[in-house]
């Protein structure tokens, strides 16, 4: 979902890029940049340590999670929810569905647009 929200911000002209190495240093952000963070549940440690992180660099950190609730959500400078329910099967696959988190990203990139958003 990363790339995909990545190729497509590029698409429409955004500069943006793929972290998923959480080790990255995030002190090479400028600091007009913005983090979308996209989580199902948003109660990982990685994802808390990495929105921290962002946070203390200056990054304006917008994320995407099903649950306003969520620890990442609360942390967050913009949280947009989904709210659906996500069950694991014996093997603990989840079946969470991406088609908001796809309209979600979709929307947001064609916002930027009609608002001139650089």
């Amino acid at each position: 979902m990363a790339k995909f929200a990545s190729y497509l911000f590029n698409r429409k002209g955004k500069r943006s890029a793929v972290c998923d190495d959480f080790s990255m240093r995030t002190n090479i952000y400028d600091k007009n940049d913005c983090a979308i963070v996209l989580t199902v549940s948003g109660e990982t440690d990685k994802i808390i340590e990495r929105i921290i992180a962002l946070k203390n660099d200056g990054i304006r950190v917008i994320v995407i999670a099903n649950s306003a609730s969520s620890s990442a959500a609360k942390m967050a400078d913009l949280a947009i929810c989904y709210y659906v329910p996500s069950d694991r099967n014996q093997y603990f696959y989840s079946s969470a569905t991406q088609v908001p988190v796809i309209y979600i990203l979709e929307t947001l990139a064609d916002s930027l647009i009609e608002y001139g958003i650089e």
